[in-house]
């Protein structure tokens, strides 16, 4: 998602310093995590992580899972980052026109689309405070 709102910006030399830098934050991340596991789990975590590559996955090795693909499950975990999103890409509007303009203001359509996407959270976030419609056996 990030990586979409780096793309708005339109710069080459952000999305490249952008790419870079979220490069070597994640990295920090997966090092941490995976000494978690070693410590967890031990050999078990060594072993299993010698079948599983870290970026690229192996599609000959696919093992489908247990589960499958839940759209009640996303929108009961997701529904605030579907929000978020279209906040960040108004605020980048803002500052796009203020920038331009010197004139704080959203593009007329940058209003529809947060009112239409903050009437989207608030029915999911009603659904899922108020109903089990959201809820998956087994999740």
């Amino acid at each position: 998602m990030w990586l979409g709102v780096v793309l708005f910006m339109r710069s080459v030399w952000f999305t490249f310093f952008f790419v870079l830098l979220y490069w070597l934050y994640y990295e920090r991340i997966m090092f941490a995590e995976e000494q978690f596991l070693r410590r967890k789990f031990g050999e078990a975590y060594d072993k299993w992580s010698e079948k599983v590559s870290a970026f690229i996955p192996y599609s000959f090795r696919f093992i489908p899972p247990k589960l499958p693909f839940s759209f009640r499950n996303v929108l009961k975990r997701e529904y605030h980052s579907f929000l978020n999103i279209f906040i960040i890409f108004a605020v980048l509007d803002l500052c796009r026109n203020y920038f331009l303009t010197e004139r704080i203001f959203f593009t007329p359509i940058w209003w529809k689309l947060l009112a239409g996407a903050a009437v989207i959270w608030l029915i999911i976030r009603l659904i899922h405070k108020f109903t089990r419609w959201l809820e998956v056996a087994g999740r």
